[in-house]
């Protein structure tokens, strides 16, 4: 009987043994399970961020090259106001020039009194082409000679000795550096050719400041045209 009672608790302690066993071994398994899982859900999550990074990548690239053709198509209109401002300035710029050589054509005679003159007459282009050909005028450049003849205004006057004499002028909206050199050179061609004496003038609106000193130095006259000159009429 004790015997049977030991082998009873041995048989005991072997199914006890199994089950442990068994018990150790569902355990283990269901361990490498959950650490698959964990792996595959890690797999997964690491695959879904790359995903994520990518496509934020991508929008991100794109959202720069909106960026860039929205700062590129902004540069271009800009230029394009600009060219259209530019040319726009020149027109104005052109039409203002046209304008007070005009205004200063129709002013010679004031322009012969403010220097003491006696007006006579305006010169065509016909009789400055004429003084051109004149005896002496193969020593005047070609291109000099054909800028005499595009002269803006050249006039006969007669000096408070009842002289005759010339007067060169160049007129501008804003009389500057190359106004002073043309009216200079006028005068110097028409004393030349024609022996009689000859004063430059520069007259505009406005007075470019790098060409005062000739005017007070007595080199070019100066003749303002008054704001009101210029007005619609």
């Amino acid at each position: 009987e004790q015997r049977q009672h030991i082998e009873e608790r041995l048989d005991r302690l072997e199914d006890g043994q199994n089950r442990l066993e068994q018990e150790q071994k569902d355990h283990r398994a269901e361990t490498r399970a959950g650490f698959e899982e964990a792996r595959r859900d890690r797999a997964r999550l690491e695959q879904e961020t790359r995903a994520g990074f990518e496509e934020a990548r991508r929008e991100r690239g794109s959202l720069a090259q909106e960026v860039r053709s929205g700062f590129e198509e902004a540069r271009e209109e800009r230029a394009q106001h600009q060219r259209s401002i530019e040319r726009l300035q020149h027109d104005i710029g052109v039409l203002r020039g046209v304008h007070a050589q005009n205004v200063g054509v129709s002013r010679a005679i004031i322009i012969a009194d403010d220097l003491g003159l006696t007006w006579q007459r305006n010169l065509s282009a016909a009789e400055l082409a004429e003084i051109s050909r004149s005896d002496g005028a193969s020593r005047i450049p070609s291109n000099e000679r054909r800028s005499f003849m595009e002269a803006d205004l050249v006039m006969e006057a007669l000096d408070s000795e009842g002289e005759p004499c010339y007067v060169a002028v160049e007129i501008s909206y804003t009389a500057n550096g190359r106004d002073t050199r043309r009216a200079m050179r006028n005068a110097r061609i028409l004393a030349e050719l024609t022996g009689v004496a000859a004063r430059p003038v520069i007259v505009g609106n406005r007075l470019d400041d790098r060409v005062r000193s000739e005017v007070e130095s007595g080199s070019v006259a100066w003749h303002p045209l008054p704001d009101d000159s210029l007005e619609a009429r």
